[in-house]
């Protein structure tokens, strides 16, 4: 029998080519031989990985037209052909073929059923996918592990994670395969924290975690955890990585680098990556996106060119990464070498790498050769359009960008507030028409509450229009998109700054450092604040404390003594900023320093604000009782902010050392007391167990009519503003809610 199967298969060898003549005629004796030569052929022409030069295999009329020639229908070329059907995704032919089956009375085996569900996993098949599920749970076929897996990628597919929930608990049995197929439905439909979860309890659940846990799912974990907000989870994960002794698979290494390098963590990333003894090119592909992400362009540049030299050839992502730092350097000459080797590799039409040149391009002015990759790209996306409307704005060429516009609309594409925030910057300076027409489509496109937009069209457009913006109107702007952290929407502005020759403005650059530190982007706010020909204390203190506020602390003070080195004297504001570096670093000794140096060498007496960040970093370090010593030493009464700061710091702090009764009681005998005072109160209380003090501030809160105010956040995603309050429910997916409760635990642990 084996003899037969080898001689079908080897009818479809390369060269071939009388294969599809040959097969009508099998030269074999036995009646059973002459079935099994059959039955192989239809699977093997139902596989559309074979190609053979005559023609007429891997066809689907081929295997219909060998199931036609079959004497007996009933036995397993049906079931064959039904397979076939399923594996190409023909669910028609294949549900007319299982339906055939039925009526002759036979039953599909467990790898028909596990094809068929996989053709469900669509919302136009999620009818068809129930039906298979209950015949499967009348068969007695739910435990089998490839149809359970099946069943619950396919709820996953059709949005269904709850059914897929439900399923994957009423099972009796769990295995490796169908944890992962769980936390593959989390992750495929955003729910990272779910998957993070479920995770945690399969690991939970078993002392041998290696009958649970494989590479695989370790690496759907560290994608899960590499889009949560919390590298904790992350952490853990590396560390059962390391347990299991899995720290050297290559798979997992990449994945692990990708992890480190969403949240920021570059040199653990490039540790893990230097560790490795046998790269792959995901591994490369990871560490050099993770560097572009974070704007290190010089050395992703430098590891591509490394990865050459060790023999390793770019695909599509690693050229699209690399494409995207010489962006960021600004560099057309290395853009063009790149170009050109883009094209040697035959990549100048994918869309990933297509799009990459022409954001190159229109980043470096060279809006002509931005245009000719953009008619290259080959099946152009939104994201493609963008980057063209983009380079258009830097150029302020309004009427190709709105054809450009034009034409993504007749595309059926529907644009974002990107792409509007960038046709209306090209229209800023000219043709406040055209201007006008698109800020009407961005309403009715439902986009005009978005912040960037809003701004944009209502403050800046007509000023500019009319030729009567300036370095005051401005920075207003600028001061506005820094209070929203609106990067996306900075550059642009910042880019009509150049355009409009204000960029050696003073106020103009100051707030470009400041918005770029409220961003986060420090890179970019130091590349501006060098790049000052005058700089005054404002500029410098903006700088300073926007460091301190990065988490640059050591910066920032080194910045603090550079300023005092070349003679600009520093004032109150600058000391705040010094202070609130060392708050941020924990460095007491040097706060203390500093504290001190404010009186001392400069002249300059300690306002309530110097002495609320002494009490908060006393405090954040456990000193509670220098802390309140040096509160009583304050020569004015001590303001509500600085007991705030004092006892939310003690609050984080938990330790055994607590803070005096008094001190409590003096934070409501302050002036000018809001209700978030009592609400800490109520809250210190209730962690000490104070339950009677607990409804005495409650019951002067309603005596007094306070109520606690519900805090309002915002946060962009995708360029879409998402404005909302504490306890809201309404309108937010459950995975946001729990990304924002991971986020509110780190700040808490992290002080």
């Amino acid at each position: 029998m084996w003899g037969v199967r080898v001689a079908s298969r080897a009818l479809f060898l390369p060269g071939n080519g009388a294969g599809s003549k040959f097969h009508w005629k099998p030269c074999i004796c036995s009646s059973a031989s002459k079935q099994i030569f059959r039955d192989e052929l239809v699977t093997l022409i139902g596989d559309p990985s074979i190609h053979v030069h005559a023609g007429g295999l891997g066809d689907s009329l081929a295997a219909r037209d060998m199931f036609g020639r079959m004497a007996d229908q009933h036995g397993a070329p049906c079931v064959s052909t039904l397979y076939f059907h399923a594996k190409r995704g023909e669910d028609a032919q294949a549900f007319m073929h299982l339906s055939r089956l039925r009526r002759w009375g036979l039953k599909p085996n467990e790898v028909i059923l596990s094809a068929l569900v996989g053709i469900c996993g669509r919302p136009n098949r999620i009818d068809h996918g129930m039906g298979l599920h209950c015949f499967i749970l009348k068969q007695g076929f739910q435990d089998h592990h490839f149809i359970a897996s099946s069943l619950v990628v396919m709820y996953s597919k059709c949005a269904r994670v709850d059914s897929a929930r439900r399923f994957f608990e009423e099972r009796a049995v769990y295995d490796c395969i169908s944890w992962n197929s769980m936390i593959s439905a989390y992750l495929r439909n955003g729910m990272s924290k779910e998957a993070i979860d479920l995770f945690s309890d399969a690991v939970g659940r078993v002392s041998d975690r290696l009958a649970l846990v494989n590479n695989f799912t370790l690496s759907s974990v560290l994608k899960a955890c590499a889009l949560s907000g919390s590298i904790r989870p992350g952490r853990s994960v590396h560390g059962l990585v390391v347990k299991l002794d899995f720290e050297w698979d290559v798979v997992l290494a990449g994945s692990l680098m990708t992890m480190y390098s969403k949240h920021g963590c570059l040199g653990r990333a490039r540790l893990i990556f230097e560790k490795l003894g046998e790269r792959d090119l995901v591994a490369w592909n990871a560490m050099i996106s993770g560097y572009v992400q974070f704007s290190h362009d010089e050395e992703a540049m430098k590891l591509f060119q490394r990865m050459q030299l060790e023999g390793f050839l770019p695909n599509e992502i690693t050229l699209t990464s690399v494409l995207k730092a010489s962006a960021g350097l600004e560099d057309i000459d290395l853009g063009k070498c790149l170009h050109a080797y883009v094209t040697k590799r035959g990549h100048i039409s994918d869309s990933f790498a297509g799009t990459a040149l022409v954001d190159m391009y229109s980043k470096c002015s060279e809006i002509k050769d931005a245009e000719h990759a953009f008619m290259v790209v080959r099946g152009r996306s939104l994201v493609s359009f963008n980057a063209l409307i983009s380079g258009y704005c830097l150029m302020g060429d309004h009427e190709r960008a709105m054809l450009a516009y034009i034409n993504l609309l007749k595309q059926a594409m529907r644009p974002d507030p990107l792409t509007l925030t960038g046709l209306l910057c090209s229209c800023s300076s000219k043709a406040l028409g055209e201007g006008s027409q698109a800020h009407c489509h961005a309403i009715k496109l439902g986009f005009d509450s978005d912040i960037s937009l809003g701004i944009l069209w209502s403050v800046f457009m007509p000023s500019v229009a009319s030729q009567t913006a300036d370095e005051f109107s401005t920075s207003a702007v600028i001061k506005v998109l820094a209070d929203w952290a609106a990067a996306e929407q900075g550059k642009h502005l910042h880019t009509l700054v150049i355009k409009m020759g204000l960029e050696s403005a003073v106020f103009v650059a100051t707030g470009l450092v400041d918005m770029y530190c409220k961003c986060g982007m420090v890179e970019d706010s130091f590349k501006v604040f060098v790049s000052m020909s005058l700089r005054n204390d404002v500029a410098w203190n903006v700088m300073i404390t926007g460091l301190g506020h990065n988490g640059r602390c050591t910066k920032s003070l080194e910045l603090f003594h550079e300023m005092v080195d070349i003679g600009v004297t520093p004032n109150a504001v600058t000391f705040i900023g010094v202070l609130a570096a060392c708050n941020h670093a924990g460095l007491v000794d040097e706060g203390r320093s500093y504290f001190d140096l404010m009186g001392s060498r400069f002249g300059i007496s300690p306002s309530i604000e110097h002495y609320t960040c002494m009490v908060s970093l006393l405090a954040r370090t456990g000193r509670f009782h220098e802390a309140e010593l040096l509160m009583n030493a304050c020569s004015s009464l001590p303001d509500p902010v600085m007991w705030r700061s004092f006892l939310a710091s003690c609050r984080v702090r938990r330790s055994e050392e607590r803070p005096s009764r008094a001190s409590k009681e003096r934070l409501l005998s302050a002036p000018d007391v809001c209700s978030s005072s009592y609400v800490l109160l109520s809250n210190l209380f209730a962690e000490e167990g104070l339950w009677p003090e607990v409804a005495e501030i409650r019951s002067s809160m309603r005596e007094l009519g306070m109520s606690k105010e519900p805090g309002c956040s915002w946060i962009a995603v995708r360029n879409e503003t998402h404005v909302f309050t504490a306890e809201q429910k309404s309108g937010f997916p459950d995975h946001m809610r729990a990304t924002l409760f991971l986020v509110h635990s780190e700040m808490r642990a992290g002080g």
